[in-house]
This record gives C-alpha cells, sequence and structure tokens, in this order.
C-alpha cells in the first residue's frame, strides 16, 4: 500500500508550490557544494538555482501548452498561471539555455558545471514529483489493477477528463474499467471540477512516485561517480541525460500525453537525451586519448593577479582540455622558497610552466607544445 504521506488530501494543492520549493532549495544547496570541491566560486550556485527557477517554470509552462493547446479553452490567465500541467523537458531545456549564456558571459566551463549540477537536477526532480503526486495534477498514470494503484479524485485534474483519449485510443479499456458507465455518475465536487465514480474508485499507476524512486537511485549513483569521473569533463553530465532520458522515455508508456508518430512529446526529448549524452560521453573518450596535462596553479593570500590568472584557466581548460587545481602555498610547504614571490605560478606536470601572469593566447600555445611533445608518461591528477 502507499503511505499516507503520498495521498490526494485537501491541501495537496497547497504541498505542490511547497515541494517544488525544497526541490529548488536542495538542488541549490547541491549545486553549491559540488562547485566548491571542483574550486569554483559556490556563489555562482545561487544566481545558476535563481535562473534555473525562472527558466525552468518558464519552459515547463509553454512546453505543457505546446503539449496541450486546448488549455487555452479556459482563457489565457487560467492557461499561463495555473499550476497544473508543468512539462519537466521543457523547464530543463529552458533553464539550461539560460544558464549556458550566463555561464559563458561569466567565461567558465558550462560542462564543468553541468556535471556539477547532475546529481541536484535528478534529486530535485525527484522532489519535485511528490509535489505533482500531491496535487494530483494529471502526471499520474493509466488504470491499474497492481495493489499500490491509487485514486486521484481530489486532484487538480480530474482523471475522467485527462483518461478520455486513453479510452478513445483503447476501447478494449472500457469494458475491464467501466469507463463509459462510471463517468457519468457524479459522487461529488470539489474546487477543480466534478467528481465522478470513476475518479473515485478507479486505480491508477502512481507515476510521479515512480518517478521518485528511479531519481533516488540515479542521484545516489552519479553522487558516487562524481569524484571518480572528475578528469573527464561532461561525462557525468552525460551519464545524467543517458539515464534521465531513459526512464523518462519508458514511464511514458504508463503517462497520459499526446502521442506524435506513436511516441510523446517527452519521449522524442528524451531520445534526444540520450543521443547527446552518448556524445558528450564518446568526446570525452576523445579527448582523453590526447597527452594528458596535470595543471597545478599556486597561490597566496591577498593576490590579485591570481585571480587574474584563475580566469585565463577557466576560460579555456573547456575548450583545451585540462583542468588544474589551486595550492594555496605557505612557509611550512615545499613550494614556498622557490616560488613566494613568483606567484602567481602554473606548474604542468611538475614543472615550471608560467609565472606572474599569462594571456590566453599564450596559454594556448604552450599546452600546444607540451602534447607535441608527446608523452603518454603524463598524468592527468584531478584535485579533490
Amino acid at each position: 500500500m502507499i503511505p499516507k504521506l503520498f495521498q490526494i488530501g485537501p491541501i495537496s494543492f497547497y504541498s505542490f508550490g511547497m515541494m517544488m520549493g525544497i526541490a529548488f532549495i536542495v538542488g541549490g544547496m547541491l549545486l553549491s557544494k559540488e562547485l566548491g570541491r571542483k574550486k569554483l566560486s559556490a556563489d555562482i550556485g545561487s544566481t545558476i538555482t535563481l535562473i534555473a527557477l525562472f527558466g525552468g517554470l518558464l519552459g515547463a509552462k509553454l512546453f505543457d501548452l505546446l503539449e496541450n493547446p486546448d488549455e487555452f479553452k479556459s482563457g489565457i490567465f487560467h492557461a499561463l498561471f495555473s499550476p497544473a500541467g508543468l512539462t519537466y523537458y521543457g523547464g530543463l531545456i529552458v533553464a539550461i539555455l539560460l544558464i549556458y549564456v550566463y555561464v559563458k558571459s561569466k567565461k567558465l566551463s558550462f560542462l564543468r558545471i553541468a556535471d556539477a549540477a547532475a546529481p541536484a537536477l535528478i534529486i530535485a526532480y525527484g522532489i519535485g514529483r511528490i509535489g505533482c503526486q500531491l496535487a494530483g495534477d494529471g502526471d499520474y498514470g493509466i488504470p491499474t489493477k497492481l495493489p499500490w494503484g491509487m485514486t486521484y479524485a481530489k486532484g487538480t485534474a480530474k482523471p475522467t477528463v485527462e483518461l478520455l483519449e486513453y479510452f478513445q485510443r483503447n476501447p478494449g479499456e472500457d469494458s475491464v474499467y467501466h469507463y463509459s458507465e462510471y463517468r457519468m455518475i457524479r459522487v461529488g465536487q470539489d474546487e477543480f471540477g466534478p467528481i465522478t465514480k470513476f475518479d473515485e474508485s478507479v486505480h491508477l499507476h502512481p507515476a510521479p512516485l515512480y518517478e521518485l524512486l528511479y531519481s533516488i537511485l540515479i542521484f545516489l549513483f552519479l553522487w558516487s561517480k562524481r569524484k571518480v569521473w572528475d578528469s573527464d569533463v561532461g561525462k557525468l553530465f552525460g551519464v545524467y541525460l543517458i539515464l534521465q532520458g531513459l526512464t523518462r522515455f519508458l514511464i511514458e508508456f504508463i503517462r497520459l500525453n499526446p502521442l506524435y508518430y506513436s511516441l510523446s512529446l517527452s519521449q522524442w526529448i528524451g531520445l534526444a537525451a540520450i543521443i547527446v549524452g552518448g556524445v558528450l560521453i564518446l568526446r570525452k573518450k576523445n579527448v582523453s586519448a590526447d597527452n594528458s596535462i596535470h595543471i597545478q596553479l599556486l597561490t597566496k593570500e591577498n593576490c590579485s593577479l591570481c585571480d587574474e590568472m584563475k580566469l585565463v584557466l577557466n576560460a579555456q581548460r573547456e575548450q583545451l582540455g585540462f583542468d588544474y587545481e589551486v595550492i594555496k602555498i605557505h612557509e611550512r610547504d615545499k613550494w614556498w622558497d622557490a616560488y613566494w614571490d613568483k606567484v602567481p605560478v602554473l606548474m604542468a606536470n611538475g614543472k615550471l610552466f608560467a609565472k606572474y601572469k599569462i594571456t590566453e593566447e599564450e596559454l594556448r600555445t604552450r599546452i600546444g607544445s607540451l602534447r607535441n611533445q608527446s608523452s603518454a608518461e603524463n598524468v592527468f591528477v584531478v584535485p579533490e
């Protein structure tokens, strides 16, 4: 049986907004934590979270209206501002585009930040699905005889209305679940519309809870691999796209969405996500086949030139396929005597690479020279 925590009740409509807020808070905290671990400014995590919130809600609503234009029949205001019917992939696509523009304006690596965001994205998605479950907003699935099936009579989107097209496409199911008969028997009314015997008695797949479960599993997997794959920039995000795309593709077979050439819009986008994720993983394999370079940036307290050096490195590392660790030197370490008066200093594979200052053009030239010198011996070490 489904725990009462997830049952639809009178306050379910308001719980939706609360769970969406929790999702963004948790996602933002995880993102900031990962950005800090990757030696990136955790401050940009809050900005990215706000962009994701705005872009996510905007894209989710726009894609839902694209998929369900009939919502305009209730009026433009209702269609635009109703909290029901938010399409996840629409929100993800618009949010990613806006974040990409922001990240590039800061001359940062988009894929590196996408890797940091991948675990946060999937767990925030799962938490958001709890809100969908509590609201009963139409994200539930088709009828089922399984013991954990649920009714959504008090939801914001009534099953009688939402399943009309399903029974039109599957007339044989009508006699099994008595849709034509039960939909004519009105048993109540709430602020979201009439409640029929079908709404009250026929059990449906609790699809949002399925999505919560797989979100937790994917999160645990990605979280366990985030350090292991640090050197393969883009791999964690690529795997996220593949796993999210695959699971969403499969779960859509029990969901209630319009079909385009036998698949829903979310399934087509899920397939595209799988392809993009595969390209990212293959791309990183090609990059790692190059001679790898381990770069260390030696800094010390109150060093403005060090901040300028970081900006140059951040602007070029994705394109040049390298990463670096920041080492703040002090009097008791091995770097102090040789380099305290020369910081910022760049070390490449244990040897002096640059000091004081370097331009983006000089960085490209010197890294190209290092790789041309050939070295299967070079070892790329990613900082913890």
